[in-house]
């Protein structure tokens, strides 16, 4: 099914003079996607996937932890190359099972005439700007850096300052 979707983004210029087929496409592949491999082949990628691999290269790396689920390597491998070519949207729009789920949630929604919330761009964007690193009280650095080096066993935060 990654082909398919390959040869779909390689023609997408083509293929997009078709909007009803790219429609029944993009639905179809919808339903793969959350179906098959969110629910089916589990496979969700996240962060602790990324932390795994790290985790494994640091003790040496062994070709048996990309082993053990086939699925989430797959995909892993697929969305890093494929990232550098199309970026981040073949990911989000089209692998993500919970991007689907929200996405297909969001469609039912509008047909169901729920309401749903308009949240001004203004506060969007506040909201989605990072705080100022300057404005975090100390103790909460300290805290946090404190945490970290707990969590992995002192190996993190080596010759880095608070």
């Amino acid at each position: 099914m990654l082909t398919v979707l390959t040869v779909f983004f390689a023609r997408q210029k083509t293929l997009s003079q078709r909007p009803k087929l790219v429609h029944r496409f993009r639905w179809g592949f919808l339903f793969f996607t959350l179906f098959y491999i969110g629910f089916f082949a589990q496979g969700q990628l996240s962060v602790v996937n990324i932390y795994t691999l790290f985790l494994a290269i640091w003790d040496g790396f062994s070709f048996n932890v990309c082993l053990l689920d086939p699925v989430i390597f797959i995909l892993w491998v697929y969305t890093f190359i494929s990232l550098f070519i199309w970026g981040r949207g073949l990911f989000c729009r089209w692998l993500c099972p919970f991007g689907e789920l929200q996405e297909m949630a969001a469609w039912l929604g509008e047909k169901l005439r729920l309401c749903q919330i308009k949240v001004p761009d203004q506060s969007a964007r506040a909201l989605a700007s990072p705080p100022d690193f300057d404005q975090v009280p100390y103790s909460d650095r300290l805290a946090g850096h404190v945490f970290l080096l707990s969590y992995t066993g002192g190996k993190a935060g080596r010759g880095g300052a608070l």
